[in-house]
């Protein structure tokens, strides 16, 4: 699956807290925030839903109940997947092994 380098490299990256976040703000900025990336705190929760008919208004698209359901919910399938990638990043860990006894223990 992952080599010790690729492990010991994921470490290192989810060590250091900055760079972990700052890099996941980067790859989230496109769903959380309309691809926008400022350094300021974050102001508001961007809304999908208002999002998505407003920009089909605007365009004068009509835009029906499933669809807007169905853009809504890929929207939110993606950034779950994102999250828990992000998750599951600070989990590998190299595995610990026991030092070897010089002793035969089987004597």
């Amino acid at each position: 699956m992952l080599s010790d380098i690729e492990i010991t490299k994921i470490e290192n990256f989810c060590n250091d807290e900055q760079t972990f976040n700052a890099v996941k703000k980067v790859v989230l900025a496109m769903l959380y925030d309309d691809g926008v990336i400022t350094s300021a705190p974050k102001a508001k929760v961007t809304n999908g839903a208002f999002n998505q008919i407003a920009g089909a208004y605007q365009n004068s698209r009509a835009i029906s109940n499933d669809e807007l359901g169905q853009q809504l919910r890929g929207l939110y399938e993606g950034a779950h997947l994102l999250e828990s990638g992000f998750a599951k990043l600070k989990t590998i860990k190299k595995e610990v092994k026991g030092e070897e006894s010089p002793y035969n223990e089987a004597v």
